[in-house]
């Protein structure tokens, strides 16, 4: 998906790819929502209400604003630099775990290390001067 946005969608506004690709997602989502059981549970849970909105306003500022500064990031810069990125949502999440009070084991330090591993060593290959030269020559 990041190669094909980044070679057809280069010209448009990332936030206009953000709403499409959600907007497309609320489809379902809307046809669904009558059979969820969720109108039930707001008119019998207390609380329910809230917690749904919770859950909205977390969707709209942690998912629509990563979407966006995800397609923002494939258009300034090259797909494998913007792909590598999306490896860094585990370190995210926990940082996340361990501001709220969860244990660290060493088996989130030994998955932790890994990935650190991996990005590092994407971005050495990426940089190398052995890496194939581009098939269509030189850039006009």
């Amino acid at each position: 998906a990041t190669n094909l946005i980044k070679a057809r969608l280069q010209g448009v506004p990332p936030l206009t790819i953000t709403v499409f690709s959600l907007g497309i997602l609320a489809i379902p989502a809307l046809i669904y929502f009558p059979f969820s059981g969720l109108i039930e549970t707001w008119q019998h849970t207390p609380g329910a209400g809230r917690a749904t909105g919770m859950v909205v306003l977390l969707a709209l500022t942690g998912t629509v604003l990563a979407s966006w500064l995800y397609f923002t990031l494939i258009q300034r810069t090259d797909v494998v630099f913007a792909s590598v990125i999306t490896y860094c949502i585990p370190v995210v999440a926990l940082a996340w775990g361990f501001a709220s009070g969860e244990r660290l084991q060493a088996g989130h330090a030994a998955g932790l290390g890994l990935i650190l591993v991996a990005i590092w060593l994407i971005g050495r290959r990426d940089r190398s001067p052995n890496r194939r030269a581009n098939p269509k020559g030189p850039a006009a």
